[in-house]
């Protein structure tokens, strides 16, 4: 549940970008309540980023997107980055 975002966010925070990308896709299986995979869903995308996988990661964001739209907190940063992952 909730401790393996937890282990995921740990991850990407000291750049071990696979092993993120793993927690995150194991926490999103899970089925998680909409905030959080909102959450897991940006992680993962940035995770992919980070690894060079665009298609993977605007996968995600796309998800994360969908997610935030009407959110005034979350959503533009997660347009932008959606968006620029589709530039790429």
């Amino acid at each position: 549940g909730l401790a393996r975002l937890k282990l995921a966010e740990s991850y990407a925070a000291v750049m071990l970008h696979e092993r993120a990308a793993r927690n995150y896709e194991l926490f999103l299986a899970e089925m998680p309540p909409p905030d959080l995979k909102s959450e897991a869903s940006q992680g993962l995308g940035r995770a992919f980023i980070a690894l060079k996988d665009d298609a993977r990661a605007a996968t995600a964001l796309a998800t994360a997107f969908d997610l935030t739209r009407q959110d005034p907190v979350n959503g533009p940063a997660i347009t932008v980055l959606y968006g620029e992952t589709l530039l790429r």
